[in-house]
């Protein structure tokens, strides 16, 4: 069963995070319809704050009456109306956040010279 699992793992999983820590990123890069390309990128150096701070956000917009009635995903159109304020809250902490940039942008930091020019150091 998974409580089994939960339990044999448990102790593995905590001396692994002991000796590496628990740092968690995720990125993600999405094609949009006109073909555009656009990237973010979540990193944080703890799991576990992250998963509280993430699930914490939603929560409070769910308290101010930001979602719609029923059950939800996260990611669906009805979940959360304010979408940018649920994720500057959940970010909290992060070592890095960006949202909705070049897939380029987020392997580097470009400097901005203005007129859509980039360095890219």
């Amino acid at each position: 069963t998974a409580r089994t699992l939960a339990t044999f793992t448990a102790p593995i999983v905590r001396a692994v995070d002991a000796i590496v820590g628990e740092r968690t990123a995720i990125r993600v890069d999405v094609k949009l319809k006109d073909g555009a390309l656009a990237g973010s990128i979540y990193n944080h150096p703890k799991l576990s704050e992250a998963v509280g701070d993430a699930t914490a956000a939603f929560v409070c917009a769910m308290l101010r009456g930001e979602t719609d009635p029923g059950v939800w995903y996260p990611e669906e159109p009805g979940a959360v109306k304010d979408r940018s304020r649920v994720l500057e809250a959940a970010s909290a902490g992060c070592s890095n956040f960006e949202m909705n940039k070049a897939a380029w942008m987020l392997e580097s930091k470009p400097i901005n010279l203005g007129f859509g020019m980039y360095l890219e150091l």
